[in-house]
């Protein structure tokens, strides 16, 4: 039985093929089209509650002409912006191409995400230059990459706090026993000042923790190790 893991190698080895035998603009260059084409899922458009003219769609995979990266049709430094801290993913803008009205090409900015399905599409940006939509694109992936970081360094900082609230509980029992057992039995010097000495790391270690905590309501960006 094929897992995803192996039917994402897949999507990519044949995209990569199509990439280099019909160039990086074709449509089955991006791997999401060969997972389309697979799964025949029908095209989805959810708009934007907030912004008119953004649809959020299940792939770029809508009958439309892909022209490429944002980075293939104009000069940039870059290839896209991480989507998360640890650098693992990309958001890229990108520019799909409408059928021509009365002669004239019409452009779409778009963006999409190395590492996860769907895409975005901005039809409030439709225009006759190509470029343009492309920098627009791009622009919009390094909005929605700053987002994507955001959102993940509040989830790191959420699952911080949580795990340093469950070490602080169970500081707290640990403390509650040894103290139970040394309220009803007798230690030599030597043992009580090993016990002290236990019970006294324990309240450091639970001030490290509830420091931890402070420092990362504060700022959730504390929970990002190279910040």
């Amino acid at each position: 039985m094929r897992t995803a893991k192996s039917r994402l190698a897949s999507y990519r080895a044949s995209a990569e093929k199509s990439k280099t035998n019909h160039g990086p603009s074709n449509h089955y260059a991006n791997w999401r089209s060969w997972l389309i084409r697979t799964t025949k899922q029908p095209p989805t458009f959810r708009p934007d509650e907030k912004e008119p003219g953004k649809f959020y769609v299940n792939s770029l995979n809508l009958g439309w002409r892909e022209c490429g990266d944002s980075h293939d049709i104009v000069s940039l430094r870059h290839t896209g912006w991480y989507a998360d801290n640890d650098q693992d993913s990309l958001l890229k803008g990108c520019v799909l191409q409408l059928p021509s009205r009365n002669g004239e090409p019409r452009y779409v900015p778009a963006t999409y995400c190395t590492e996860w399905d769907g895409a975005t599409i901005y039809m409030g940006e439709i225009g006759p230059d190509k470029e343009q939509a492309a920098r627009y694109a791009d622009r919009n992936a390094e909005i929605e990459a700053e987002a994507s970081r955001e959102f993940y360094a509040k989830d790191s900082a959420d699952q911080q706090i949580s795990e340093k609230r469950e070490e602080i509980h169970e500081l707290n029992k640990e403390a509650l026993e040894l103290l139970r057992e040394i309220k009803h039995q007798t230690f030599t010097p030597a043992v009580c000042s090993t016990l002290k000495g236990a019970l006294q790391q324990m309240l450091r270690d639970r001030r490290k923790c509830f420091e931890r905590i402070v420092k990362l309501q504060d700022d959730f960006w504390a929970a990002v190790p190279s910040y």
